[in-house]
């Protein structure tokens, strides 16, 4: 894999280096070794993130929007309050 495919690979999929390296158990100088073309990305982590990132290019997360105008529901009494009455059951 080329370092510039390693680097649109962690880009496609938001992961920073340092998130691969924790991910993967390395030291993150192992992953600037490999994004920069210091060293050669091992095949079977080349073809897992080639992998990932056209299944997440090709699959963008959904659309979820709230409704504008319409507010979430609140409870009708505060947490606060239910928690002092359960109390004074006991």
């Amino acid at each position: 894999m080329a370092p510039d495919r390693f680097r649109d690979c962690l880009a496609t999929l938001h992961w920073p280096m340092r998130s691969l390296a924790k991910r993967l158990g390395l030291d993150e100088r192992q992953v600037r070794r490999w994004a920069y073309g210091e060293s050669d990305v091992p095949p079977p982590l080349a073809s897992w993130l080639d992998d990932l990132a056209r299944f997440h290019a090709e699959r963008p997360a959904p659309s979820v929007s709230a409704r504008r105008g319409r507010r979430a529901a609140r409870p009708t009494t505060p947490v606060r309050n239910n928690i002092s009455r359960q109390r004074s059951h006991f």
